[in-house]
């Protein structure tokens, strides 16, 4: 079991690197409104983040449901996390650092930065910065949750393979972020849409095929 060390507060000024870019676009794109708008949220503004950035919808107090977990981020338990909720980790004691964490983010409607360090299991270092960011569909309520993290110590099994940071990588990870983000902001996408009317296609065959079954046991004509 993952076992706590410190959680320790970082001021927002003293974020630095890739980190502080994340913070930058947050404080930009929100201008003079409390917090910004899914909406006006555009993938390439990650920049260096983009890989490293977890998209977490905000179902209610203490739920959260990864809409993408960041491909070269990891968890004590190597789970990828994406379409699951914050109390699907495995190690139960990281689930609950990670909600507390996201849970602070929207009370206080502002960015949210820590510096968590831990044991794993087999004793080893587990410690890195993480920033959550949160975001509103309507202005007001806030149902997106940017995160963001920055690596310090991680065992080495757990160390995800290093991107390979060419354009056919990008492009996966901008569409990714792009499907997810139209999820959240009501736009259908066209997969999902293909697939929505995929379903009612089986869905309205299997019935067809069963009222047939039916009809021909109780002798009636097809």
């Amino acid at each position: 079991m993952f076992q706590v060390l410190s959680v320790t507060p970082v001021g927002l000024e003293e974020i630095q690197g890739p980190l502080r870019g994340l913070l930058d676009c947050w404080t930009e794109l929100a201008g003079r409104d409390p917090i910004p708008r899914i909406g006006n949220l555009d993938p390439r503004q990650l920049g260096e983040n983009l890989g490293k950035t977890h998209l977490v919808e905000v179902m209610g107090r203490g739920r959260f449901r990864y809409l993408l977990y960041a491909r070269e981020i990891t968890n004590p338990a190597a789970q990828n996390m994406s379409g699951l909720t914050a109390d699907a980790f495995e190690d139960a004691s990281f689930g609950r650092l990670v909600v507390d964490n996201y849970q602070h983010a929207v009370d206080s409607r502002r960015p949210s930065c820590r510096h968590v360090k831990g044991l794993c299991e087999d004793g080893s270092s587990y410690e890195y910065i993480g920033l959550t960011l949160p975001f509103s569909s309507d202005g007001q309520k806030v149902d997106l949750l940017l995160v963001g993290t920055h690596r310090i110590a991680m065992p080495e099994d757990l160390t995800p393979d290093r991107a390979r940071h060419d354009q056919r990588y990008v492009q996966e990870l901008m569409a990714e972020t792009t499907r997810c983000l139209k999820l959240m902001r009501g736009i259908p996408d066209k997969a999902l849409v293909m697939a929505i009317r995929q379903f009612g296609t089986a869905l309205l065959w299997n019935i067809a095929e069963m009222k047939a079954a039916q009809d021909a046991a109780s002798g009636k004509p097809r």
